[in-house]
């Protein structure tokens, strides 16, 4: 008689809870927050939305932007790590281990610099540029003398990820505009965000977006 693996017989049944997890902290997040809002407002938002009533407000243009944002930018996270340790067969490989992070956060600084780029979807595509550009840097220094392995991946992914760093960190102390515009972007914040910002950087975007109904 062929035995199971245990971790694989529980992996649905734990992914059925942390995805019940997950729906419960959404909606929480459109619960709590610094302006009391009832249970009943918060439902009435998604369904029966009515613009004089100020929770009903909150919800639907503050709460339910930030959430769906969050749900995105988790996923995309997620996403990009699954990929990395798929990719370098290492478990604890992701996006700042490898230098992407750094290399992303090094086009937008100095597009803004160079650039005087002033809205998040005018350097989108610096971004890209920079997190490839950073990756394919890695895995050229990782593949000299021998073929990348994992250890030299994330060896090389340190090493550039400190470079980029630093050259990012010249231009913010060149430049008094360029830290004011991107310090908040390199903190990272949910605050405030529209879901106009999310359908552009989705793979399914297309012209005449849903978020334009909200």
């Amino acid at each position: 008689m062929s035995s199971r693996n245990p971790a694989k017989v529980h992996r649905p049944a734990a992914l059925l809870l942390l995805a019940g997890v997950l729906v419960l902290v959404a909606l929480l997040s459109l619960r709590v927050g610094s302006i009391p809002v009832s249970t009943a407002d918060a439902v009435a938002a998604l369904t029966r939305y009515d613009p004089d009533n100020y929770s009903q407000l909150v919800v639907r243009t503050m709460r339910l932007p930030r959430t769906v944002i969050g749900l995105g930018v988790g996923a995309a996270l997620a996403a990009a790590g699954a990929a990395m340790q798929a990719a370098t067969r290492n478990p604890l490989a992701e996006p700042s281990l490898l230098g992407v992070n750094a290399g992303a956060s090094f086009a937008i600084v100095a597009a803004v610099y160079f650039g005087h780029m002033t809205h998040p979807l005018q350097y989108l595509w610096f971004a890209f540029a920079g997190a490839l550009g950073a990756a394919v840097l890695v895995y050229a220094i990782a593949s000299a003398g021998g073929g990348a392995s994992p250890v030299k991946l994330a060896l090389a992914g340190v090493i550039v990820s400190a470079i980029l760093g630093s050259w990012t960190t010249a231009l913010l102390i060149l430049n008094k505009e360029t830290l004011e515009m991107v310090r908040f972007w390199l903190a990272g914040s949910l605050a405030g965000r529209s879901l106009n910002l999310l359908p552009p950087v989705a793979p399914s975007w297309r012209r005449g977006s849903w978020a334009s109904s909200w």
